[in-house]
């Protein structure tokens, strides 16, 4: 099993922006088997957004995000 954290300084006039390239990348994230993703928050609403993706293997990592979709 292979977990990623990744965290990114989001200022809070594009977070919404940010959460929305997200959502909209999961489909393709579960197309390749991501067992589970957890997106966590600032409370203040503003500085750095956390995303814990969790994947089977290497591989199935591997295609999702060298797919033309993840790269926007």
């Amino acid at each position: 099993m292979i977990v990623c954290l990744r965290a990114v300084e989001v200022p809070a006039a594009v977070r919404h922006q940010h959460l929305a390239w997200i959502e909209e990348g999961r489909a393709i994230r579960e197309a390749h088997g991501i067992v589970a993703e957890l997106v966590c928050e600032p409370s203040s609403g503003d500085g750095e957004t956390v995303v814990v993706t969790v994947w089977p293997d290497l591989p199935g990592l591997h295609q999702a995000v060298s797919t033309p979709e993840e790269d926007t």
